[in-house]
């Protein structure tokens, strides 16, 4: 039996879950743009307590690690850090680009390329391409539209195209490309503990605890928007 406790707040919702063996024990989704530092420990403490299980009883913790928001991705990374430090457990990294990805019913679309897209809130987007079986075709991507579009024509090939994400609609409002049909996954657009544990827990079962002993690091596609203030000097006039 493993146990696993996954937490997210990477992108605009926030979430957690304990799963066991691949099923859901217990769960906690809403979409939040603002406030995930103030709710993401207490939803924790809500699936724990409605699992009933204890802290020293999980195996591994899962946490997403971006590409997302700056501020998001830090309040998730340093909780589960914390928690992983505590409790002497693995800590198991997860994109939100595969996050995402999995909560997709790709059956139908064979043939198509497939993009997962986050919003920036930017004029770019954070971008990821796979084909249709979930294969990644490249490293996730911080790029406009025109370069995304210019990559839609490369690799389509005038096939389908599927997004996912919640960037998805605003991007194909910009990257208009010729002879190619876009095609929208599931509602699901934000990452879920509920749904990217079952990820966290293949990664573990695969590759065993030594692997995740050293806590996986952010997942940045570019610099944060804030920069420290520059250092103000006092300059005092000759002879005072």
């Amino acid at each position: 039996m493993t146990l696993l406790l996954a937490l997210d707040s990477a992108c605009a919702s926030c979430s957690a879950a304990v799963w066991q063996d691949g099923e859901v024990l217990a769960h906690k989704f809403e979409d939040m743009p603002r406030g995930q530092s103030e709710n993401l420990m207490p939803f924790v403490a809500e699936v724990m307590k409605k699992s009933s299980i204890d802290f020293p009883d999980l195996d591994v913790l899962a946490v997403t690690v971006g590409p997302g928001a700056f501020t998001g991705i830090r309040i998730c990374l340093s909780a589960a850090r914390g928690l992983a430090l505590a409790t002497k457990k693995p800590l198991v990294g997860v994109t939100t680009m595969e996050a995402l990805l999995v909560a997709q019913d790709l059956s139908n679309f064979q043939g198509a390329l497939v993009a997962v897209v986050i919003e920036t809130k930017r004029m770019d987007y954070y971008i990821q391409f796979f084909d249709h079986n979930g294969m990644s075709m490249g490293e996730p991507e911080a790029l406009l539209a025109s370069s995304i579009a210019k990559k839609f024509e490369t690799l389509s090939q005038g096939k389908q195209i599927f997004l996912c994400g919640d960037g998805a609609e605003r991007l194909k409002q910009e990257a208009i490309v010729a002879d190619c049909e876009f095609e929208f996954g599931s509602e699901n657009s934000q990452p879920d503990a509920g749904v990217f544990g079952q990820v966290a827990m293949d990664k573990y079962n695969a590759m065993g605890r030594a692997a995740f002993e050293i806590a996986p690091a952010p997942l940045y596609l570019r610099p944060p928007d804030a920069t420290p203030p520059k250092p103000k000097f006092l300059f005092k006039a000759a002879g005072h």
